[in-house]
């Protein structure tokens, strides 16, 4: 089977071709020579059988008088007929009483005790009918009959098959050759023009067919395909062009940011890093590509946790944050936040690292937390003295009240209400002090 499915177009269609008209003109001839030969067979049987049973009759006289002349007239009927080889008489004892010898190798005698029969070697056909007058066997009469017409008649089918079997080939070649100009040429065009684009890759090679059969349908189909196939081309340039539009943007983002930023792999190792990401660890690239980002923070484990919580789950990307310590080659270590985001690139996992250095925040924070410790020991003691000022004020307010109270009093002595009145002066002067004090503060606090 390998072996036909190997086969060219135009050997297939020979194949079919012959397989379909051959067998069937064989056999009409095969079932035509049968039945000529047959009929042949059949006469030549029946006239051999006419002849000898004719001979028979006839020789009765002759054979009964032992009167070869006689025989020899009635038997020169016979022997005229070409087919008839050998004519032998023989008498009742079996005797040879006469023979004839036309052509052929001479026979021997050949006598056989028997009534009537016909016998063939392939040859010959031979005859055997017994003389009989009155119900005595007065002797038999064999013949041998040539079949040799019969012989030329099936060579001549023969040859007649094999001569119309190689008309029916010719027929089937030039056929074939015919049909494959209308069925395999088209088609063995269209695989050199495969080929072509294949090895080319040009996809604008014209694609002609007229018809609008079968081959004009795949011819429809191909031209479509191939349309497809320069509409999905065009497409995958246009998001070619997109997707390094959008790199070259992202790379330029990456260049133009303060902040490091470093894309590594599934291993952790740097594919990429900006200007800001060298400066930040004062080294070129091709030194920190052989690094782990790991080696270059502090808190390896938080930061192999924050990488992967950073994973994305069914391709959402996922980002996560933290402060670790960056160790810069031969810098002072600082630190900073630290930012990993999943992405794909060539659908290939990545994480694209920002370093934020908050080193400068850090000393602020802690300034800033210095001098909140410092005002809020300042406003304690404010407070302080505010409570201890409030005090003051209310000392020398309820004693000018009281002795303002014991001046009222008529039964007080006036020696007694001059003192008093001393001592309310002293207080206001006191109260007076403490009001120039907070005002004091208040003009100092107004000018902070």
């Amino acid at each position: 089977m390998n072996v036909i499915k190997n086969m060219p177009i135009k050997s297939k269609l020979i194949a079919i071709i012959l397989a379909t008209t051959v067998p069937i003109m064989l056999i009409g001839i095969w079932i035509e020579a049968s039945i000529s030969i047959t009929n042949m067979e059949k006469s030549l049987s029946e006239n051999s059988v006419a002849l000898a049973k004719n001979l028979a009759e006839n020789s009765v006289g002759p054979i009964t008088f032992s009167d070869k002349k006689g025989i020899e007239r009635i038997a020169a009927i016979v022997t005229s007929n070409q087919t008839v080889t050998d004519v032998m008489v023989y008498d009742h004892s079996g005797e040879l009483f006469f023979r004839h010898h036309q052509s052929g190798n001479q026979l021997e005698s050949n006598f056989k005790p028997i009534d009537a029969s016909v016998e063939s070697d392939g040859n010959y056909l031979h005859i055997y009918r017994s003389i009989n007058y009155e119900g005595n066997n007065l002797g038999l009469i064999y013949m041998r009959v040539s079949r040799s017409n019969i012989l030329q008649e099936m060579n001549r089918f023969i040859i007649e098959m094999i001569l119309i079997s190689l008309f029916l080939i010719l027929i089937s070649v030039l056929l074939a050759a015919y049909m494959q100009r209308l069925i395999s040429k088209p088609i063995s065009n269209l695989v050199h023009i495969t080929q072509s684009i294949g090895a080319t890759g040009n996809l604008n090679t014209p694609i002609l067919y007229k018809a609008t059969d079968e081959i004009g349908q795949l011819y429809t189909a191909f031209n479509t395909f191939i349309n497809t196939i320069k509409s999905r081309e065009n497409d995958l340039l246009h998001t070619n062009k997109k997707l390094i539009a959008s790199e070259n943007r992202l790379k330029k983002l990456i260049e133009s940011s303060f902040d490091g930023v470093v894309i590594i792999d599934q291993n952790n190792m740097p594919t990429f890093c900006n200007q800001a990401f060298l400066k930040m660890f004062n080294s070129n690239f091709e030194t920190l590509k052989q690094f782990k980002i790991n080696t270059l923070l502090s808190d390896n484990e938080m930061v192999d946790r924050i990488i992967n919580n950073s994973s994305g789950i069914n391709d959402q990307t996922r980002s996560a944050i933290a402060e670790v310590t960056a160790k810069p080659i031969g810098l002072k270590h600082f630190t900073a936040e630290f930012t990993a985001v999943h992405i794909e690139i060539d659908e290939q996992p990545m994480h694209v690292v920002t370093l934020h250095d908050v080193s400068y925040r850090k000393e602020i924070e802690s300034e800033l937390q210095t001098q909140t410790e410092q005002v809020k020991t300042a406003e304690l003691q404010r407070t302080g003295y505010i409570l201890s000022l409030a005090h003051d004020l209310k000392s020398p307010l309820n004693s000018i009240i009281g002795f303002s109270e014991l001046i009222k009093d008529e039964n007080v002595p006036s020696e007694k209400k001059l003192s008093f009145a001393n001592f309310i002066g002293k207080s206001g002067r006191l109260l007076l002090h403490s009001i120039n004090t907070i005002l004091d503060i208040l003009r100092i606090e107004a000018k902070l």
